[in-house]
């Protein structure tokens, strides 16, 4: 039999942290690199819009459809491009 073992979603949270100490200097932490927007997408998801994009010929808004789907990853139009 072949199966297709449960697919999981890994969501990492970033938090940016700011102080101020006693003499007035304001210290505050960054973000990684990889994470350059609110909401970012990692290298699988990229993967997977560019080959279901141009190997598939996936319209964007059956692409968004499938991911919440099958992924239940709610990703707007725009994250898609």
């Amino acid at each position: 039999m072949v199966e297709i073992t449960e697919i999981k979603i890994k969501v990492t949270e970033h938090k940016v942290y700011k102080k101020v100490c006693p003499c007035g200097c304001e210290t505050k932490s960054d973000y990684p690199s990889q994470a350059n927007a609110p909401v970012s997408y990692g290298n699988n998801i990229e993967s997977l819009i560019g080959y279901f994009h141009t190997r598939q010929y996936l319209p964007f808004k059956r692409m968004q459809e499938m991911f919440y789907t099958v992924f239940n990853i709610p990703i707007s139009e725009g994250g898609i491009h």
